[in-house]
């Protein structure tokens, strides 16, 4: 049986300040919004996603994916001391500047609830292992954007499949208590889009290192 989480849950992750002194880049970046090139089940409900309990499609999140993981990686690099525009944004005039542009190859999380039931103290109690397996992939290319000479290409991607068990839960409470039923399962969706959100805050952050490498070298070389 197909399940969708209990959104809409928001794409992103908090911004963490990053240590050490302010620095300020004198090239700016052009942004522009990825592409999303997720494979169609990851959008879209299939037939052939049977079995879950939780499975992250496009109805699940508050914006377009492309337009949610696109500002992410713009805060990532501003929260840097990069200016940023984006392909609407005039701010870059006659400078020399770096053109962000790319591919969201995944974005998706899915779980499957294991029930097992189990006897406590004569009460019927709920075991409730979950397996998550979350994959998170994005291309990025920095382009020279003046000369369009390709400066870098690179794959990102993070994912793991893990095995997890819940506290019991009483299962007559799970089983007859609609309310209690629900609240439940919000708090496990709302858990799981968390870790996928960590997972692509690793993916942005190593992408936003590999930029400021490029613009370090830019700055050495004035």
């Amino acid at each position: 049986m197909f399940f969708g989480c209990s959104g809409p849950h928001s794409i992103g992750y908090p911004i963490n300040t990053l240590g050490g002194p302010q620095i300020r880049y004198t090239t700016p970046v052009q942004v522009r919004t990825l592409a999303d090139r997720r494979p169609f089940f990851e959008r879209q409900p299939t037939d052939a996603v049977t079995n879950y309990t939780f499975y992250t499609t496009d109805a699940d999140f508050n914006e377009p994916v492309a337009d949610g993981i696109t500002r992410a990686m713009q805060l990532e690099l501003a929260n840097a001391g990069v200016e940023v525009a984006d392909s609407r944004n005039h701010i870059i005039g006659s400078k020399p500047y770096l053109r962000i542009s790319g591919d969201i190859l995944h974005y998706n999380i899915t779980r499957k609830d294991m029930l097992e039931e189990a006897s406590d103290i004569g009460k019927k109690t709920l075991w409730l292992p979950e397996q998550y397996t979350v994959k998170v992939a994005v291309r990025i290319k920095i382009i020279d954007g003046k000369t369009r000479a390709l400066v870098l290409q690179r794959l990102y991607k993070s994912s793991d499949t893990v095995t997890l068990r819940s506290k019991m839960m009483d299962y007559k409470a799970y089983k007859e208590d609609p309310e209690k039923s629900l609240q439940w399962k919000k708090a496990g969706d709302e858990y799981f889009i968390e870790i996928l959100n960590d997972h692509l805050k690793y993916v942005l952050a190593e992408a936003r290192n590999d930029i400021i490498k490029q613009l370090k070298r830019r700055q050495k070389k004035k």
